[in-house]
């Protein structure tokens, strides 16, 4: 017997964006056409994490779950961080360890290492992206 799931990931495109603020591909977020077709594997510009739940991705919720989910998270949110701001944060918060931030330059290794792995992202999204759009 098969059974129907969702998959649920957050993805993120790492693609420079153009002067209309879209991805590579020319669409503005990730979509299913990131992940590929079955015969070409995902974007290399492509990123994600599985911070996401199925309940996130479901179509058909109950009314009372989404008035719960939001008066939770006004709860939470607003209620609980504005008081621990007034009663805890204000008097103990000191911003000068924003003062022992490094700044890197472009031509630290770090950078470099970035650099290139974006650059090698970009030759194999030039590779793929044909590909992938004839496959669709």
């Amino acid at each position: 017997m098969k059974h129907w799931c969702y998959v649920v990931i957050e993805s993120h495109c790492f693609g420079d964006e153009d002067e209309n603020g879209n991805n590579p591909c020319g669409r503005n977020v990730p979509s299913p056409f990131c992940l590929g077709n079955g015969n070409t594997k995902h974007c290399p510009h492509f990123a994600w994490t599985s911070d996401a739940t199925e309940r996130d991705a479901a179509f058909f919720v109950p009314l009372r779950k989404i008035v719960w989910d939001k008066f939770r998270a006004w709860i939470t949110e607003d209620v609980y961080w504005k008081l621990h701001w007034w009663f805890w944060g204000k008097w103990t918060y000191d911003d000068s360890w924003m003062d022992d931030i490094k700044v890197v330059s472009d031509d630290d290794p770090c950078m470099k290492k970035w650099n290139d792995g974006q650059a090698k992202a970009q030759r194999d999204f030039e590779k793929w992206f044909p590909k992938a759009k004839k496959e669709w």
